[in-house]
């Protein structure tokens, strides 16, 4: 059992804060990690004012080395560089034994909590708690990846980058030569668009308020850009696909009203894939007959609809060939010791990760 600092959260509304906490060896199937570097993603932001139990480790995107195996682990994996999979399918439910694991209904964490204070066990958010310098996971939690990979890159790759890329080369399945737009380009946003890249669409627009964010989606493939606060985006996407509209749009703002304007962009038979996480109490309003008369598709994204032990490692391996341009992400970097002070009460924070990913770094690791 070791002593470490932590990020904890305890209780809905409360601000998190860095706390001493006890965490265990790892038991059967699962890994301890030294988390090297940890991404600050919106959600985690957003676990402030909704997350669904308490109290809790913060962070889920993340990655390290392991340092520890339990029973059924062979100790070969000990030195691997690990990023962190969030999310475990279980492998046994309706839709992993059809091979739907990306669906699945019961994503594993540890056997038992894994993390506690000096009376109680500790939650680790979204089975993972990477705001902490070590971390037990299932041993499938923890995907080997190239050590020529920089660790806090890694750690981005963990989430954004592959719920990013994931959305549009897994989720939307864009094809050679589709049309594109993505909605809000923070981390995740611009991921989509380099997959978008990848998969060769030819048309990939991006539209966001903010100037950097509509530069740097420029220098990853965005062929054009909107500004919302000057242009009508449905106005301006009709103007560059001579009014039929794009095949795919990404949206990642978790804004309904921008969720109805993706619906006003799109094609008919095109999908709007909704990537952005919106409060849970917002609703979604749209005509129902012309959806329908128009053949369109909308559909939610989780993680990219990934394969976490496939396409985590090619990710990297992307990036180690010169295919993703995963360094113009990365803008600020904090201590654990600094990361409350991104967090806020209940109301929707205004940390600085949503702009280009910050990333929290384990001293001494």
């Amino acid at each position: 059992m070791s002593v470490v600092p932590a990020l904890v959260l305890r209780t809905v509304g409360d601000a998190p804060r860095v706390e001493s906490v006890r965490v265990d060896r790892p038991g059967r199937d699962e890994v301890l990690v030294a988390i090297s570097a940890a991404g600050v993603c919106q959600t985690d932001l957003d676990a402030v004012r909704d997350a669904r139990s308490w109290p809790i480790v913060l962070g889920h995107e993340g990655a390290g080395t392991v340092v520890g195996v339990g029973e059924g682990v062979h100790a070969s994996r000990i030195g691997e560089h690990v990023i962190v999979n969030w999310r475990v399918a279980c492998g046994e439910c309706v839709n992993c034994n059809s091979g739907r694991h990306a669906f699945c209904e019961d994503v594993r964490a540890t056997s038992t909590p894994r993390i506690h204070d000096e009376k109680h066990d500790l939650g680790a958010f979204l089975n993972a708690g990477t705001f902490c310098p070590l971390v037990v996971v299932p041993a499938r939690g923890a995907i080997r990846i190239d050590p020529a990979m920089p660790l806090d890159l890694a750690a981005m790759v963990g989430c954004a980058v592959a719920t990013g890329i994931g959305a549009a080369i897994r989720s939307a399945d864009v094809g050679m030569g589709q049309t594109v737009v993505v909605t809000g380009t923070g981390a995740v946003g611009l991921s989509a668009v380099m997959g978008a890249r990848l998969a060769g669409a030819g048309l990939i627009v991006a539209a966001d308020l903010a100037d950097e964010r509509r530069q740097l989606a420029r220098e990853v493939g965005a062929t054009h850009v909107i500004d919302p606060t000057v242009d009508n985006p449905v106005e301006i996407v009709a103007q560059l696909t001579n009014g039929r509209g794009v095949d795919h749009v990404i949206e990642a703002t978790g804004t309904p009203s921008v969720m109805a304007d993706a619906l006003m962009m799109t094609a008919r038979g095109g999908t709007v894939t909704l990537v952005g996480a919106a409060p849970r109490q917002e609703v979604l309003a749209f005509r129902p007959r012309e959806f329908m008369s128009r053949q369109l598709r909308l559909t939610g994204c989780i993680y990219g609809e990934i394969a976490p032990a496939r396409d985590l490692p090619t990710i990297v391996d992307w990036y180690l060939q010169g295919r993703l341009p995963l360094d113009s992400l990365r803008r600020s970097y904090r201590s654990l010791e600094e990361l409350p002070g991104l967090f806020g009460p209940a109301s929707r924070p205004a940390g600085d990760a949503g702009l280009i990913r910050t990333i929290v770094t384990m001293e001494g690791r």
